[in-house]
Formats: C-alpha cells, structure tokens, sequence
C-alpha cells in the first residue's frame, strides 16, 4: 500500500508541473486538478480492500475496516464532485480555446465514461452483486486510464 501513495503523491507533482509549466488556462487546468484530486481518493478504495482481503496484519486489517467504514458513505459524494469539477472544467476549455482537437475529443469521451461510471456505482448501490462490483471496478479502470490518456493527449 505504501508503494500505491508514493505511486499518488508522484502523480500529483506530476500534474503540478504540467499545470504550472504552462500557464494557459491556469483555472481551469487547476478545476481539473481538483477532479483527479477526488478520483484518486476513490481510487484508493480498491488497494484498501484489497489490503483488508489479503494481508497479513491484524491490527492493520481492523484500522482499515474502520476507516473504510468511514469513507465508504463519502465515496459516491466524492465521485460526483469530481465529475461536477471535470464538467465544469470541460465547460471552460470548450469556451476558451476556439478550435477542436484530439485532446477536446479525448475528454468528451473520458467524460462520458465517468458518466457511464457513476451509473454503475449506482446501479451497484441499488443492489449489489459480484457481476455489478466488478462492471463498476472494470469500468473504473477503464475511466482511469482514459484520464491518463486525456492527460497525456
């Protein structure tokens, strides 16, 4: 789990850099940042129960039960937010760069699947099965790297 917050706090400054080495459209470019800042901290849900499932250590299983029995309620709150900011921040890039290009294709597309994300957490919610965990989990997957190609476009 360690190596997965160094993986995060690398992903960060990372993104810092490429916000502020250019400084066009700082505002919104600092809106999305705000996203992934949520999306990292739903991401993290899946090396916590993965750590809960698998490890070895008692004391650490049961701290991160509890925690994860704290940030469980927030987590759909969060991912909405995130894609509240990333509509927001998609609303300002249309608005101010006049012509369409790969990157504006990229995060319509990267949008729609977070859409098509928060339908599945919510249709996991409803009623959860191990068919609905895992088209949830396959499509926060596939969301995430659609944001580190979005990134990288």
């Amino acid at each position: 789990m360690r190596n997965w917050l160094l993986l995060h706090g690398a992903i960060i400054v990372g993104l810092l850099f490429i916000i502020f080495s250019n400084p066009e459209h700082v505002i919104s470019k600092s809106i999305a940042f705000l996203a992934i800042l949520l999306l990292i901290v739903n991401w993290n849900m899946y090396p916590l129960f993965y750590t809960i499932k698998k490890g070895k250590n008692k004391s650490l299983k049961k701290r991160l039960v509890q925690y994860s029995r704290k940030m469980m309620p927030l987590h759909p709150r969060i991912g909405l937010a995130g894609i509240l900011l990333a509509v927001i921040h998609g609303w300002l890039m249309w608005q101010n760069t006049p012509s369409l290009s790969s990157t504006h294709y990229s995060g319509v597309f990267t949008l729609g699947m977070g859409l098509f994300l928060l339908g599945t957490g919510w249709y996991r919610r409803r009623k959860a099965t191990g068919r609905r965990r895992k088209l949830h989990l396959y499509s926060a997957g596939t969301f995430l790297f659609l944001v580190i190609l979005h990134i990288i476009l």
